[in-house]
């Protein structure tokens, strides 16, 4: 999977695909700090785990 980084943050993108979907990769205080959009898809590198915003709240995403 390709990834795409920028300096700041690193995204990995799914494919070549018009709505193609990313998960960006950022710290806790970056997901928590601005606004985000519901369906938005995180990978926390402090908690390393992935969350996606529900459009009020951020929920873990859980594989176990």
């Amino acid at each position: 999977m390709p990834v795409i980084n920028d300096g700041k943050k690193q995204t990995l993108y799914s494919g070549p695909q018009p709505n193609q979907s990313f998960v960006a990769v950022m710290t806790t205080a970056e997901r928590t700090s601005g606004k985000s959009t519901k369906g938005t898809m995180i990978y926390d590198t402090d908690d390393e785990a992935l969350y996606i915003y529900t459009g009020t709240a951020w929920v873990i995403i859980s594989i176990d």
